[in-house]
């Protein structure tokens, strides 16, 4: 895999984070919860810059938006479950709870905004074919 600008930096925190976490003393499970968040997060990033972009059929928008769904679903399961964990450092728990249910709250504004503009965001698979851009000229502002 070649790590781009992006990348490094990213790889850098999570390592960071991850050796900052053992240090708290906190729980082997709270640990392998932020490192999987983390790899899930970044690669839904991908997914959703890569379908929004490059292919917004009506398949490709539905299977992100489900996916969308799962990924705020896993995030409020975290949050319940580190809300009232028991082992390793409790605020840690709190801490990661609570970024788990920020992140279960952005996630699902997403998700309802493109569900509420996904006719916007669609094309058909002729037009992506074509491209986006070749039809730029089509449309004419509406007085």
């Amino acid at each position: 895999m070649i790590l781009t600008r992006f990348d490094a930096p990213s790889l850098c925190l999570y390592s960071l984070v991850v050796v900052q976490l053992q240090k708290l003393n906190t729980s082997e499970a709270l640990v392998i919860g932020a490192i999987w968040t983390a790899i899930v997060h970044v690669m839904l990033a991908i997914l959703g810059t890569f379908v929004l972009k490059r292919f917004p059929t009506s398949f490709s928008i539905g299977f992100l938006l489900g996916i969308i769904i799962v990924m705020a679903n896993q995030n409020l399961i975290l949050f319940a479950t580190f809300t009232t964990y028991s082992l390793g450092n409790p605020t840690t728990n709190h801490i990661f709870a609570s970024a788990a249910f920020t992140l279960f709250l952005i996630m699902t504004f997403f998700a309802l905004l493109l569900f509420q503009f996904k006719k916007d965001v669609v094309v058909s698979p002729q037009e992506a074919k074509r491209g986006r851009e070749s039809h730029a000229d089509e449309y004419v502002e509406q007085p």
